[in-house]
């Protein structure tokens, strides 16, 4: 069976590293994990999920391609049937920000003793960025593509032993733009990225000016603009950044 992913998906395990175990988290159809085995970037895999169809299916993907004795399937909500020190990195794709968070949330623990973890948020990717730097985690490194018109930010994380000053020291070196738009793909000047902020300043250039335009209650409307323009201001910062 020939194991073909998406561009997200590929970016997602270009992310993974390399070692023993990885757990997909919310695994689907276990494409991801069949090829993390097949590629030799990890020994093992468990596909975990928390609905049984998805579940049914990856495990006849994983017994078409002959991998049964290399992956497990687990019926689970979020990381609650990972056991501690089981594997050394997961992955949690393909879902809202908030979601993500609640799932490491719930299993802080299970994730801070992971070698590294990768996330690929579909929303509130701000929120994701500033939990992980509050609770100790390091974003280790980025990326992001852009799909059946679609745009996809993703980070690779690795848990740091720090105590509460280190975890404030680590929280000064970010600032808004940097949590918005990604500390890693901003320095690294990601071309998706760019195309992404460019793509949103149109946008908000247009819905600030209708706005502007609309017969509206005017309490209202200045909330709106202010929410709006604070956005605006954000995207032309990282644009900034993104031109140096």
């Amino acid at each position: 069976m020939e194991i073909k992913l998406s561009a997200r998906m590929e970016a997602v395990i270009g992310l993974a590293g390399k070692g023993l175990c990885i757990a997909d988290i919310g695994c689907d159809h276990a494409l991801v994990g069949m090829a993390a085995v097949k590629r030799g970037l990890y020994e093992r895999a468990l596909a975990m999920d928390l609905r049984e169809g998805p579940l049914e299916a990856a495990k006849n993907n994983i017994l078409e391609a002959g991998l049964a004795e290399k992956i497990e399937c687990r019926l689970s909500d979020g990381a609650g049937a990972l056991k501690e020190n089981e594997c050394d990195a997961a992955i949690v794709a393909g879902m809202g920000g908030h979601l993500i968070i609640n799932i490491i949330k719930k299993d802080i623990e299970k994730f801070k003793a992971l070698h590294r973890f990768v996330l690929q948020p579909q929303s509130d990717v701000g929120a994701v960025r500033r939990f992980l730097v509050a609770e100790g985690f390091e974003i280790a490194d980025e990326d992001m593509v852009f799909e059946e018109g679609k745009y996809y930010p993703m980070m690779s994380v690795i848990s740091r032993a720090c105590d509460e000053d280190d975890n404030q020291s680590s929280s000064a070196q970010y600032d808004d733009v940097l949590y918005e738009f990604g500390k890693g793909l901003l320095g690294k000047k990601n071309p998706v990225l760019k195309k992404y902020l460019e793509y949103r300043e149109g946008i908000l250039t247009g819905v600030i000016a209708n706005i502007e335009q609309a017969d509206m209650d005017a309490d209202r409307k200045e909330e709106r603009l202010c929410e709006l323009k604070h956005e605006l201001d954000l995207v032309r910062r990282g644009l900034c950044i993104l031109r140096t």
